[in-house]
């Protein structure tokens, strides 16, 4: 996902290129708005709101865009080769007679009215880098949920616009506290500052050159413009400690276990029910994502299925030989990482169906071992 500050550099990037330029060429490749011409139509501006992107035209129409992951924006001279991928990955291509700007991958790109930006970007709270902007309110929206961890409230885009998943780990270093720190948790003083500090962030990094890495630390050595992203097992830029990392809701999350304070991880019975929806939902991609290296997977018979590789094979024929199998889950306990889970398989296959235990451990954010138990569950 990305920045708010590389959204707001490609807005203007885009402005500059195509404002108060006729477009020459303005094609969707996209089924929805595949028929839709903008050829004729002027560009009368491309402004971000928080990490979306809206191209108004005249005429009352505004082409909006998220690039999420994988999307981009790309500008070319005319008659320049175009270079951010192959062509069938190209989803807009907006076109003057000196500029061409091509849209690669982008998940979201829909034609709308003007007048109607609302129902696309009328839920984002304040925008860190946008006119609207009032850290008041956003510690407000915060602190509207206090049980939530801070990492989480940071990255959802109706308490503010623009944190993404770099700026997340770095606030929560800079507040002294893990992203698993429940909101309500942190004195006033803490919180009235993180809303000031990430738009300090970002607006330092939106003038930062296109090749330049994002800087939170104000170092300039290289290897050292974040003081804790991307550096697991690397020593802590402050107190020479190793980062460690986890995941937060499927995003690597990294922190330093003596500079912050508060819980390391995430509540291991959360990790279990994720770990149970990917099985629900089939989802093999998921499941490995949650799976530790080292991986064990136990079934009622007692077979051992060892590594990670090799479970997520064994639940491809699985999910295979059974394409409607799920579990649900009625009670969930944990003793340290240990997790116990009570409930029902439904599947087709009588087999499968009817009353089950599990059992889990869970350490860093991951599912080291799953275990299908007979019912009732052993105490041993």
């Amino acid at each position: 996902m990305p920045e708010g500050d590389s959204v707001w550099r490609a807005a203007h990037r885009l402005h500059a290129a195509l404002a108060g330029q006729v477009l020459t060429r303005g094609e969707l490749r996209v089924p929805r708005f595949a028929t839709a011409d903008l050829a004729g139509r002027t560009v009368l501006e491309v402004t971000p709101r928080g990490k979306h992107l809206l191209a108004r035209f005249d005429g009352g129409l505004t082409l909006h865009s998220h690039v999420r992951m994988d999307g981009a924006w790309h500008v070319y001279a005319a008659g320049e080769r175009w270079r951010g991928g192959p062509e069938h990955q190209v989803r807009a291509v907006l076109g003057t007679a000196d500029r061409t700007a091509v849209g690669y991958r982008l998940p979201v790109l829909e034609l709308i009215r003007t007048a109607e930006e609302a129902a696309v970007v009328g839920h984002l709270g304040p925008d860190l880098l946008g006119p609207d902007w009032d850290p008041a309110l956003a510690a407000r929206h915060l602190l509207a949920d206090p049980a939530r961890p801070l990492g989480e409230a940071l990255l959802d885009q109706r308490n503010l616009a623009g944190v993404g998943n770099v700026y997340k780990s770095e606030l929560c270093f800079m507040a002294g506290v893990t992203p698993w720190t429940p909101v309500g948790d942190l004195p006033g003083s803490t919180l009235s500052r993180i809303p000031g500090a990430a738009h300090r962030l970002l607006k330092a990094n939106v003038a930062t050159a296109e090749e330049r890495p994002r800087n939170t630390t104000g170092l300039r050595r290289p290897g050292q413009d974040l003081f804790v992203y991307g550096r697991a097992g690397r020593p802590c830029l402050r107190c020479r400690t190793p980062v460690r990392e986890a995941p937060q809701d499927d995003r690597p999350t990294y922190w330093c276990p003596r500079c912050q304070s508060g819980p390391e991880g995430e509540d291991p019975r959360a990790v279990v029910l994720r770990f149970n929806d990917r099985i629900t939902a089939h989802d093999l991609a998921g499941l490995a994502a949650l799976m530790s290296q080292d991986h064990t997977f136990v079934d009622t018979a007692g077979t051992v299925v060892a590594g990670k590789e090799a479970c997520v094979e064994a639940w491809r024929g699985f999910f295979a030989a059974f394409p409607d199998y799920r579990n649900v889950l009625t009670t969930v306990t944990a003793h340290h990482d240990v997790v116990v889970a009570a409930g029902r398989s439904e599947c087709s296959d009588p087999r499968l169906a009817g009353p089950a235990r599990w059992s889990a451990t869970v350490r860093a954010g991951r599912v080291t071992r799953w275990h299908v138990h007979e019912d009732p569950l052993p105490t041993d």
